[in-house]
């Protein structure tokens, strides 16, 4: 009688699966494991048979084993940075101090002096003018802007009792319009040279 279905005829092992392309390739080098950690490369490896004729093929057989791969340095090349600790063999960078400005003039007057700043000469030019009284330095609506935001007396007294309980050097500093208002009014008579001036003028 025939055999029943699913049985091969005769004795014996059915013959072994056949091997995929990759099984039959073998590694032509054997895989090097780094000593440290090295930075990943996303590469697709690639493996070559023992018979071929490509370009790989040639420079193996071209290089000595005096010229080999240097893995030590492959390992330096490549090696993964690992991050510090802060503190950790790191010399800080000393953080900048912050400036401190010092302000004693409301917002709005702040505002007016400094529209009247951006209508005159840099400072040390106007208070030489002033203290000189040389005309030719300043024009007349100049000299009209300075008489007319000339500082009363309580914001001459505000300013000096700031200056007083400061400490003015590299970090603490007078305001824009401060500054300004601080050096007018130590201008000797400044209010009354400004008068004569735009009397004259």
């Amino acid at each position: 009688p025939p055999p029943p279905p699913g049985k091969a005829k005769g004795k014996g092992k059915a013959p072994p699966p056949k091997a995929s392309a990759e099984q039959e390739i073998e590694k032509r080098k054997k895989q090097m494991k780094p000593n440290v950690a090295v930075k990943k490369l996303f590469w697709q490896p690639m493996y070559l048979s023992e018979k071929g004729n490509t370009v790989w093929h040639k420079i193996e057989m071209e290089v000595d084993e005096d010229d080999a791969m240097d893995f030590h340095e492959l390992e330096v090349l490549f090696a993964e940075q690992m991050k510090q600790s802060k503190g950790a063999g790191q010399s800080q960078e000393p953080k900048k101090k912050a400036i401190k400005k010092i302000r004693v003039l409301e917002e709005q007057r702040r505002r007016s002096v400094c529209v009247m700043l951006a209508r005159l000469p840099r400072k040390e030019k106007v208070l030489r003018a002033l203290a000189e009284m040389q005309e030719s330095m300043l024009e007349k609506d100049q000299v009209e802007l300075l008489l007319l935001n000339a500082p009363p007396i309580d914001e001459m007294a505000a300013l000096k009792k700031a200056e007083g309980e400061h400490t003015f050097n590299e970090e603490c500093i007078w305001d824009n319009a401060e500054d300004f208002m601080v050096s007018l009014i130590k201008v000797p008579k400044f209010l009354l040279r400004l008068q004569v001036w735009d009397f004259k003028v």
